[in-house]
């Protein structure tokens, strides 16, 4: 529930061009989801539903942050949206969600999949070194992204009908995309080991090693 009313609100901010505000929502809810995380671990009996329970908290102090911005906006409007009105919509622009669950899927899988056949042909420790190197890498490229991401629905939406081709403009946010990743990932690529090992102690250096290699899919 909290994730669906995420999705709608932070749509709804993109619209109102709030960027700054759900950068910030965004930073938030990552910082407080790994301190609780970190503090749900200290307790033994609780180690096993940290990683539930800090990010429906994370999710729930993010939604409510941006149903405080959205209130005072909807009382001001005047118009009330009859569900006639939400079911014309909804046919109008099915496409979007037929077209968009795929990418989503995809998406899905491709970071939930790996944990669970590392699981299941190695160990429960090579699971773990992945998805520490992967919560490490993945934090600053997800933050980038998402504040990128929701900038660019709208600028496509005013390109697209403005008659302007979505094409350049997509292609050319991609060669700064790529470049910035390029830049950011190339220390990881090539000192990962290094740097686990000099930031998070000796005994992540294997972690390292998978954060080396994973740097390379995450660029792209």
């Amino acid at each position: 529930l909290f994730e669906r009313c995420d999705v709608l609100y932070t749509n709804f901010l993109v619209r109102l061009q709030e960027y700054k505000f759900l950068s910030l929502t965004r930073v938030i809810r990552q910082v407080l989801t790994g301190f609780l995380k970190i503090g749900f671990g200290l307790f033994t009996s609780l180690r096993l539903s940290a990683l539930l329970i800090s990010t429906i908290l994370g999710t729930f102090v993010r939604v409510f942050m941006m149903l405080c911005k959205i209130r005072p906006i909807r009382e001001l409007a005047d118009n009330r949206n009859s569900f006639y009105d939400i079911k014309f919509i909804a046919i109008k622009y099915k496409k979007f969600p037929l077209i968009s669950i795929w990418s989503s899927l995809l998406n899905t899988a491709s970071l939930s999949v790996p944990i669970l056949l590392f699981s299941g042909l190695y160990s429960a420790h090579v699971s773990g070194l992945y998805s520490f190197a992967f919560s490490i890498l993945g934090l600053p490229m997800t933050l980038i992204g998402s504040s990128i991401a929701n900038v660019y629905i709208r600028e496509a939406a005013i390109c697209h009908a403005d008659g302007q081709s979505i094409a350049s403009m997509t292609l050319s946010l991609y060669k700064k995309l790529f470049t910035l990743a390029c830049c950011m990932m190339s220390f990881i690529t090539f000192y990962g080991a290094a740097l686990f090992s000099l930031i998070f102690g000796k005994q992540w250096v294997e972690a390292g090693v998978y954060a080396q290699w994973m740097s390379i899919w995450l660029i792209f």
